[in-house]
């Protein structure tokens, strides 16, 4: 697949179910026989030590990366039983406040802003 056909079938999960983890996306990649595990992380914007995901593909998160710069797809927050449901919670501390200390932010991807900056750029 080339990149822009990975992008494409990353943004078409997100748009059918919205609300999506990165456990769903992986998943889904393999299916649709893009390689999803590896060893990038995706963090919290400037806070390298907010860890959002764990173990990505660079083919996952270079797409991810291009959606999200794009503003194709967005963070929203999420709770750890999200995760829990989903069948994995990183071996991480929940992220209570950026610090120096490896953390995990929950996150899900959507195709729209979250509400709370809408309102904070208008």
């Amino acid at each position: 697949m080339t990149p822009e056909q990975i992008d494409e079938t990353i943004f078409d999960l997100v748009k059918r179910r919205e609300y999506v983890s990165f456990v769903e996306i992986q998943t889904r990649a393999r299916l649709s026989g893009i390689p999803a595990d590896g060893t990038w992380s995706m963090t919290l914007g400037g806070y390298q030590y907010v860890i959002l995901w764990e173990g990505l593909s660079d083919e996952l998160y270079c797409a991810l990366k291009r959606l999200i710069e794009g503003r194709r797809l967005f963070f929203h927050p999420a709770t750890p039983f999200t995760y829990f449901i989903d069948g994995i919670i990183p071996k991480l501390p929940l992220c209570k406040a950026p610090s120096r200390v490896d953390s995990w932010l929950p996150v899900v991807l959507c195709t729209f802003p979250h509400p709370a900056r809408q309102a904070a750029s208008a």
